[in-house]
């Protein structure tokens, strides 16, 4: 397995402050023990670090915010400790988020108190990308601060995470962070008993989680207590979902988390959290816009239904067709319930070739055998005429950008060009 065990994080820090302890130091890689040593001396001597996806120097459009101007800019509002993430943008043009050393403090204590990782020594493993938030904060400088042990993986692997899993000895419970798309490579291993039997607990955390994926983890995972949502980077964690007792339903996201209000607005939710970042570089603006304080949009569309809420779709992918709102996020659940596992399902809007018909409704599935288009009209049938996808396509793997998100404009594109007219 490609992973090594640290069991005192603080054995990592060297007496000596980085020579670049008065600016922003940049830093590329995945989950190795340099890049790992370098955070926890970043915390330790109260320094500033960009972490970055490899994969982001292939982008033109990121060369400008890695130069030392530009870097020496954004310094300006650090004092000490800071590590600037790139967040993931479907545009390919990502945010740039500082999380100083209060926002750390504050989302670290959220999770802790709520999933109870103060009450005993746990394993915590590390599989997501150092340059996300779940893989820094969440994972990594958790465990320096509640004193867990750490075992890392390089890259996540589901193979090797199976094998960890199916070894594991230790007495203590085990911490599990990931993201929705780890989770599902996971489910597609041959996979017949559930990978972890101990008294451990699960994490999932960044993008859209659904009612299967809920479901599918207490497979994998019987003693799941928690799953926990999206909002860490900008905000600290805004919604949860958890309790997993009560009766799951398609969509839901649950409750804020203490701390984190709420708050309808003409555009969608915004929250606010006393944990957020310290600011936001927004690279389509060129501006730097302080997070603290201020509400922030979630970027999604959620529905109050009783006390909690639930994902409706995402704001910038919202559909409008004559007249009617169409949320892809509801869409999509519909098709994934009715296609075998293993399968990706997105919806969008696309330009039709009469546009008397204004915007048709593109439905692109991935990831399994090739789809009959007369299937998809066929479980189509019972969907409101409006609802109804007009054009469908099957690809082998979804376009995406160097951060690992769908790029929209890219799959708009390929429907256009690629895709088969669903005859209404």
């Amino acid at each position: 397995m490609n992973c090594f065990e640290v069991e005192d994080l603080e054995a990592l820090i060297s007496s000596e402050k980085s020579i670049e302890s008065q600016g922003i130091a940049v830093r590329s890689g995945w989950n190795t023990r340099a890049l790992l040593s370098e955070i926890i001396n970043a915390w330790h001597h109260n320094h500033s670090l960009f972490i970055v996806n490899p994969a982001l120097f292939q982008l033109t459009s990121f060369q400008p915010f890695l130069d030392k101007k530009f870097l020496d800019q954004l310094a300006l509002h650090v004092n000490g400790f800071a590590v600037l993430l790139a967040t993931s943008a479907t545009s390919g043009y990502p945010k740039i988020v500082a999380l100083d050393r209060p926002s750390v403090q504050g989302n670290v204590k959220i999770f802790s108190d709520h999933l109870g990782l103060r009450e005993a020594r746990h394993t915590v493993v590390l599989h997501v990308p150092l340059f996300h938030a779940f893989g820094l904060v969440l994972t990594a400088l958790q465990a320096l601060l509640n004193g867990h042990r750490l075992v890392v993986f390089e890259k996540f692997s589901a193979r090797d995470l199976q094998e960890f899993l199916s070894h594991y000895q230790r007495d203590e419970p085990i911490f599990l962070p990931f993201v929705p798309s780890q989770l599902r490579m996971l489910g597609a291993l041959p996979i017949n008993e559930p990978l972890f039997l101990g008294k451990g607990m699960t994490v999932t955390g960044g993008d859209r989680l659904m009612k299967a994926d809920i479901v599918h983890l207490q497979k994998l995972f019987p003693s799941l207590e928690h799953t926990i949502g999206y909002g860490l980077t900008e905000a600290g964690p805004a919604l949860c979902h958890t309790r997993l007792g009560q009766k799951l339903e398609e969509g839901m996201v649950g409750s804020p988390l203490p701390g984190i209000k709420l708050m309808d607005q003409p555009d969608g939710i915004a929250f606010q959290s006393p944990h957020a970042g310290l600011f936001t570089y927004n690279t389509e603006t060129s501006k730097i816009e302080f997070l603290r304080d201020n509400l922030v949009l979630t970027g999604d569309s959620l529905a109050l239904k009783g006390d909690s809420y639930h994902f409706m779709g995402r704001m910038k992918n919202i559909i409008k067709k004559n007249g009617e709102t169409i949320f892809p996020a509801v869409l999509e659940a519909y098709y994934s319930d009715r296609l075998p596992e293993g399968y990706e399902v997105f919806c969008l809007a696309y330009s039709a070739i009469n546009e008397a018909q204004g915007e048709g409704i593109g439905l692109i599935t991935s990831g399994g055998g090739p789809i009959d288009p007369k299937f998809i009209k066929t479980i189509s049938s019972d969907l409101p005429a409006f609802y109804r996808p007009s054009r469908f396509l099957h690809l082998e793997t979804m376009p995406q950008n160097a951060l690992g998100k769908v790029v929209y404009p890219a799959l708009r594109i390929r429907l256009e060009k690629d895709g088969k007219d669903l005859a209404q």
